[in-house]
């Protein structure tokens, strides 16, 4: 089977914190790999023991809080686990979205940020 050619798209306004994707269905881009895992959002939970994950915060105009305080990261940190911008649907395994284009139009609007389930 061939695997699945990836696509990285830069995130957080700069050239240093990525996302790489894989499509995987039409409209549907699994996030398999970030260089945003590395961050810590805070020093309370030991983050050689505890995993991170993937969220989204400081959400600009026309984002949408899908999450709107319903999981405990937005609950304790205001940070979403589920963004949409126009029509693309972002959450911290998939996106879902009708091209590449949109992906990197769609995250120019909030910041991928690492939150750590220990710091809760």
């Amino acid at each position: 089977m061939e695997r699945s050619k990836q696509i990285t798209v830069n995130v957080n306004g700069g050239k240093t914190e990525k996302i790489v994707l894989e499509r995987s269905g039409k409209g549907i881009f699994r996030i398999v790999d970030s260089t945003i895992d590395n961050l810590i959002l805070s020093k309370k939970g030991n983050s050689l023991h505890d995993a991170t994950e993937l969220g989204f915060n400081n959400l600009a105009s026309g984002c949408e809080d899908l999450d709107a305080g319903t999981s405990d990261q937005s609950q304790c940190f205001g940070i979403s686990s589920k963004v949409r911008y126009l029509d693309v649907i972002i959450t911290p395994g998939k996106i879902e979205a009708k091209s590449v284009r949109e992906i990197k139009e769609a995250v120019k609007h909030l910041r991928f940020v690492a939150w750590c389930l220990g710091d809760i």
